[in-house]
């Protein structure tokens, strides 16, 4: 996982304009996309049962949301959703990063 960290960062701070590896960053993002849904499910089911265990101390469902969403485990839910969607939206756009790239060597 610290190589798709590596490319997300450097994604983030710099302009990478070589289509070759941005092409490679895509296919990585791409087959690593699965072990990111597999986190978000995870944490998700750790989520549900610190949900679960908290409620016996509160009267209401409300009282347990709150309650439950000061936790460790709704932390890391939430943020293996944010990491996924951002997976997400890089590989768009990597991939119309790529089709203009085509479009404008087609061009010239």
């Amino acid at each position: 996982m610290e190589k798709i960290n590596e490319i997300v960062l450097r994604l983030s701070t710099e302009e990478v304009n070589n289509p070759e590896e941005l092409s490679r960053y895509l296919v990585l993002l791409t087959a690593n996309l699965w072990s990111y849904g597999e986190k978000t499910l995870n944490t998700e089911i750790a989520y549900a049962r610190k949900w679960i265990e908290v409620r016996t101390d509160h009267e209401t469902d409300k009282a347990t949301e709150m309650a439950a969403k000061i936790t460790k485990e709704y932390h890391d839910y939430q943020m293996a959703k944010v990491t996924e969607k951002t997976i997400l939206e890089i590989i768009r756009s990597l991939k119309k990063r790529l089709t203009s790239m085509v479009d404008e060597l087609k061009s010239n």
